[in-house]
C-alpha cells in the first residue's frame, strides 16, 4: 500500500497556488495545523516559514505606496 505524507501533500497543492496568491498561505497553515493538531508547534512552523513571505509582501507594497506618494509629491511641485 502506498503511504502519502499529507504535510507533503499540502505543500505540493497549495505552494504553488500561494506563490501566486499569497491569500492561500492562510489555507496552507490552516491544513497544516488540522494535521498536525499542535497549534503552537504550527505557529513556530508558520513564524518560520511565513515570516519571510509576508516580510517580502509587505515590502512590495510600502514601496508602491511610497512610489504613489513621491509621484504625487512631484506633480505638486512641478505646478508650483
Amino acid at each position: 500500500m502506498l503511504k502519502v505524507n499529507p504535510n507533503k501533500l499540502i505543500d505540493q497543492l497549495i505552494h504553488p497556488i500561494a506563490r501566486k496568491d499569497p491569500r492561500f498561505w492562510l489555507l496552507d497553515f490552516g491544513l497544516h495545523c488540522l494535521i498536525e493538531r499542535n497549534v503552537r508547534q504550527s505557529l513556530g512552523k508558520a513564524a518560520k516559514y511565513y515570516g519571510p513571505k509576508i516580510g517580502e509582501e509587505l515590502a512590495k507594497e510600502i514601496g508602491k505606496h511610497l512610489n504613489t506618494v513621491a509621484e504625487k509629491y512631484q506633480r505638486h511641485h512641478d505646478k508650483v
